[in-house]
């Protein structure tokens, strides 16, 4: 296995370095680090020699980087956030990878065949935004194949808490090295082969919170008066609990003959109803082309839905008990270490706490 880590940190030994130390250090195979402050490579320059011809018309260093891209298995983008940005010197390499996007855009050639993994890992001295940064990232991945994206992992005030001892993002690091080193997740089930979906549970971040806001403003502006409300339900509503980083959205309507009207307006921006997938009381939506939000699932409900009573009360219940909330992290967690490639495990492993929860708020007579 092969991994580039593609380095934008001016330091030496700073914060970005630690991470990708903790990365470094667990991973097998082999991994090549490009530190964008100290290779000889310069900014696109818009020559367009791309257009029409394979390669780049600069003969530098970047030449050799284009060799690793197509060669390796998984990529890493680290870097530190400069105002909401990847640093200036990780854009200058960043941008040559336009002769990829030229090949693909208007030579129709496919100039990268290996499919990649790949991940980010920012820090940042304060408690900004790191969404541009991610999103940017994440451009530069899908420009070198990378099909799958780890959740973004994180360090925030890096002026007083060191990365190195940032216990969320180390964390954050043994999953991408998990995820790194998923064989493909396949398993038999019958006569089939299957797809398991890889289980990530990260620590508690408070950028959830922000992305499930940036999400219902899209909605509510859609379905305007249609929606009674907008609700962020699931572990990542609950402050303080390890969660998969996808957001679970119930949007509550007032009774079925609302939902034709909630189903056009979602249609409109880009989401697809699915049925209510064997679940009485939750329409499930399937949406594309929305890179600039953070993965979701989003739910359509009657205001006396039952499975909606469930993820509200199991939610404040949640909130209410910070014991709860630790016991259920710890829950998580194990689950996600002993079956990190089977998701019907890892649920059954949490079952008999939500089940006992369950009981104790009497959530069954809802």
């Amino acid at each position: 296995m092969k991994t580039l880590i593609l380095n934008g940190s001016p330091r030496k030994n700073g914060d970005t370095a630690a991470l990708i130390g903790k990365i470094t250090e667990k991973l097998t195979g082999e991994c090549k680090i490009i530190d964008a402050y100290t290779c000889a490579v310069s900014p696109c320059v818009d020559c367009r020699y791309c257009w029409e011809h394979s390669g780049c018309a600069i003969n530098d260093e970047m030449q050799r980087v284009y060799d690793y891209i197509r060669e390796c298995d998984n990529i890493i983008i680290a870097s530190p956030v400069y105002f909401s940005e990847l640093t200036g010197k990780l854009l200058d390499l960043g941008s040559r990878l336009q002769t990829f996007y030229c090949a693909a855009a208007f030579r129709k050639e496919t100039p990268i065949v290996r499919p990649k993994k790949g991940a980010v890992i920012l820090v940042g001295g304060g408690d900004g935004h790191m969404d541009r940064a991610y999103g940017t990232a994440c451009v530069l991945l899908r420009q070198m194949n990378c099909r799958l994206i780890h959740p973004p992992v994180c360090s925030r005030n890096t002026n007083t808490l060191p990365a190195a001892e940032d216990r969320n993002a180390i964390l954050g690091t043994e999953s991408i090295v998990r995820f790194f080193e998923d064989p493909g997740g396949a398993y038999r089930e019958g006569n089939l082969k299957m797809r398991t979906k890889h289980v990530i549970v990260l620590p508690y971040d408070e950028i959830w919170e922000r992305d499930f806001l940036k999400i219902r403003d899209e909605i509510r502006d859609a379905l305007g008066q249609t929606a009674l409300a907008i609700e962020h339900v699931g572990s990542t509503s609950v402050r303080g609990l390890s969660a998969k980083p996808i957001i679970d959205i119930d949007v509550v309507i007032e009774d079925s003959s609302a939902l034709d009207s909630a189903i056009a307006s979602l249609e409109r921006i880009g989401y697809r109803h699915e049925g209510d997938l064997g679940i009485p009381g939750r329409e499930a939506f399937k949406y594309d082309g929305k890179d600039h939000l953070r993965k979701h699932h989003l739910y359509v409900c009657p205001k006396d839905s039952a499975e909606l009573k469930r993820h509200i009360a199991f939610r404040d219940y949640l909130r209410c008990h910070p014991e709860a909330v630790r016991e259920y992290s710890r829950v998580k967690e194990e689950g996600a270490r002993l079956w990190p490639y089977d998701i019907e495990k890892y649920i059954e492993h949490k079952t008999p706490f939500i089940e006992r929860i369950y009981a104790e708020i009497g959530i069954r007579d809802m």
